[in-house]
């Protein structure tokens, strides 16, 4: 019953066909873009542990990650470690 009114309701949006697994993969991945914490997502999605978690969104984190380095040293007026530093 889900499946069809997903299917209906894409359908009617005139948006390509995707599987139920796949909005929850979004769903997760929504969440940790947006910084919710990776202990609350594992749990959100019924994840053994948080390794579970990681290792299957580990590429979302790293992305975080360059973006989280870049706020941090913005923050800090501090250049970016790919540039030249001759002030210090």
């Amino acid at each position: 019953m889900i499946l069809r009114h997903l299917r209906s309701t894409l359908n009617a949006l005139n948006i390509a066909p995707i599987r139920f697994h796949d909005l929850r993969h979004s769903h997760a991945s929504f969440l940790l873009y947006n910084d919710v914490s990776i202990e609350y997502v594992s749990k959100r999605l019924g994840h053994k542990n948080t390794r579970v978690t990681l290792d299957v969104y580990a590429h979302l984190l790293k992305e975080k990650e360059q973006s989280q380095r870049e706020l941090a040293l913005n923050f800090l007026n501090v250049k970016s470690p790919s540039e030249k530093i001759d002030d210090f």
